[in-house]
């Protein structure tokens, strides 16, 4: 893939929304090998393995269809030209999972099959089908599994195992069969699931155009061709989806420019550009001093002059540096007893650091120019 300059046209703009953009969901920090710290946290070679339940999801997706149905979630991924990622389905589990060998105990120990443990990493990804809703009862809370929490509880899941070379090992994803039992539920399962999946593919939550979600200003069809599906939240009112978003289920600019960021891929045809750098406070004299941590920094491509809404791109200053470190009052570790500077690197030079990497250059195009705001 060929890299090109950018012009860049600086525009600030402060914002009160709370920041999260588009980039890494993981990021290395203390206790993993040399040279790893401050690095995304990713699969191996770009090469994704699962394995599926030996049950039905639903009535209506008996296993080889639910196979299929998980099939096609992995497609908005892998399919993106600028991405080296593949997703396989290697086999099945060992068993049907379900609520008599998901068991939790009055501590909260859950004893579930080895096989979809995160020890358990020979099975890289395991993909359970709940048919009837006890699997996530276990796992939530009795009555989380039934169809009135659908709209937060249909999947769920994510990574649960990272090694100290910086790799993503094991991932787990159950899909609430209750959820899938009809045809006019499966658009928004399949939403959620291919939702889940960019998260285990390492995924960040993003925040570009959330006028979509504020309404302020109100929202142009540009605004949502250019909407995240790695988009942090949705409103309760959308069911099904497609009343809040057309075309909810296809990655958009800024999340096809975040997976290729983690998974560069060497034969993109298409020409593409970078902007990093990091913000700053100033001082009186307008000295950059202290870097600012936290900042939505989005780039839009400039089109007859004008930012597009549709082309945005965005990232957070400080993605690679650790948010929180601990301190003597609230301890170091979390309720696991995992260190807080797991995540992200104690480097200095990262704690205002941001980086838009895979711009997109129009075709027939050697350079573009970009908006940037913060």
């Amino acid at each position: 893939m060929r890299s090109q300059i950018l012009a860049v046209a600086v525009l600030l703009i402060c914002s009160a929304v709370a920041s999260r953009a588009g980039g890494p969901a993981f990021v290395a920090g203390s206790r993993y090998d040399p040279g790893v710290e401050g690095h995304p946290l990713i699969w191996a070679n770009g090469s994704v393995q699962y394995f599926t339940d030996q049950g039905n999801l639903s009535p209506i997706l008996p296993n080889a269809q639910a196979d299929v149905f998980v099939a096609a979630a992995f497609i908005p991924w892998t399919s993106i030209s600028s991405v080296a990622l593949t997703a396989t389905q290697t086999g099945h589990l060992a068993e049907d999972v379900n609520g008599a060998n998901i068991v939790v105990d009055a501590n909260g120990t859950i004893t579930a099959p080895a096989d979809i443990t995160s020890s358990a990493t020979g099975t890289p990804i395991g993909i359970i089908y709940d048919y009837d809703g006890t699997v996530t009862d276990a796992l939530l809370g009795q009555g989380a599994g039934g169809l009135a929490d659908c709209f937060t509880n249909a999947v769920y899941g994510g990574p649960d195992n990272f090694t100290t070379g910086g790799n993503i090992v094991h991932a787990l994803v159950v899909i609430n069969g209750v959820c899938a039992a009809t045809s006019a539920q499966l658009p928004d399962v399949q939403y959620r699931l291919i939702r889940v999946l960019g998260r285990i593919l390492g995924l960040g939550w993003s925040q570009a155009n959330p006028n979509v979600l504020t309404r302020k200003p109100p929202p142009i069809d540009a605004d949502f061709a250019g909407f995240p599906l790695m988009h942090f939240i949705d409103p309760i009112s959308c069911v099904p989806i497609s009343l809040c978003y057309p075309n909810a289920s296809a990655p958009k600019l800024d999340d096809t420019n975040a997976l290729a960021r983690l998974y560069p891929s060497n034969v993109n045809p298409q020409p593409a550009g970078r902007i990093y750098g990091s913000v700053y406070f100033t001082d009186a004299s307008g000295n950059a001093v202290q870097p600012m941590q936290g900042v939505n920094v989005v780039a839009r491509l400039l089109v007859s002059g004008q930012p597009s809404r549709q082309y945005v791109v965005s990232s957070v200053s400080g993605f690679a540096f650790h948010g929180n470190a601990g301190n003597i009052i609230d301890g170091y570790v979390d309720a696991n007893g995992l260190r807080y500077d797991r995540w992200g690197s104690s480097d200095p030079a990262l704690e205002g650091f941001f980086d838009l990497g895979q711009l997109v250059i129009p075709t027939g195009q050697t350079i573009a120019q970009y908006q940037l705001s913060v």
